[in-house]
């Protein structure tokens, strides 16, 4: 008998608290705005070492002869081990077709353009680091321009703004 008064009062006890516990949409609100604030806040970022690189990034529009533009990056960046490429292979001027924070879906998506036939795809990083996957490299800036803009358009991976670009490695 008092096993069973004992279950009853914990049990009791237990719905009175659980539903204390549950999110409620003014808690979800709170959390959407504190981070929507700290995103606002782009200030923080600038002092850190991800913010100099940021500030190190010039860009540019360069214009094909036939008046397509690309935008033309400048920035340093080396060869990422795994990443299908040597230092010798990598030239001033790579075609962009895939920007990441991870090496994980870099090298994922080098793998699907190099089972697409893109067998030159390799990935590239910056100091910060951010993966960068890379369709062509080349010495010019004509070429690097001519094969940005001629990406088929059944291209096997979708391509969103700001790509595909050209990112300069001086």
């Amino acid at each position: 008998m008092k096993k069973i008064k004992l279950l009853t009062a914990l049990f009791t006890a237990a719905l009175t608290v659980l539903p204390a516990c549950k999110t409620t949409e003014a808690n979800y609100r709170s959390a959407y705005d504190k981070a929507l604030a700290g995103r606002e806040n782009s200030t923080a970022i600038d002092s850190t070492i991800y913010g100099a690189h940021r500030r190190n990034i010039g860009s540019r529009i360069a214009l094909s002869a036939a008046g397509d533009t690309v935008e033309v990056r400048n920035q340093r960046v080396k060869v990422t081990e795994g990443g299908g490429a040597t230092a010798e292979q990598l030239n001033k001027y790579n075609v962009v077709v895939g920007q990441f924070k991870q090496s994980f879906n870099a090298k994922s998506m080098r793998r699907r353009l190099v089972d697409a036939g893109f067998t030159n795809a390799f990935v590239v990083q910056n100091g910060e680091p951010y993966y960068y996957v890379i369709l062509s490299t080349h010495k010019t800036e004509a070429e690097a321009l001519d094969a940005a803009v001629s990406i088929p358009k059944n291209f096997p991976i979708p391509l969103r703004s700001p790509l595909p670009y050209i990112l300069y490695n001086p």
